[in-house]
């Protein structure tokens, strides 16, 4: 989903608050840490918040 865009800090902000109520926070946890892991890999530095994806 971030190959066509920018991955930046609001990218990423944007996307998990468009996703709160799509998916369960087991599975956007899942989706940060894959992002975690590409951003590791393109050399990019993502500012992870506390609290991005709420928990039950």
């Amino acid at each position: 989903q971030f190959s066509s865009r920018a991955l930046t800090t609001e990218q990423i902000i944007l996307f998990f608050q468009a996703n709160q109520t799509k998916y369960q926070p087991a599975t956007l946890r899942n989706q940060k840490n894959a992002l975690k892991s590409y951003a590791q890999f393109q050399q990019k530095f993502i500012n992870w918040k506390k609290r991005i994806i709420c928990s039950v």
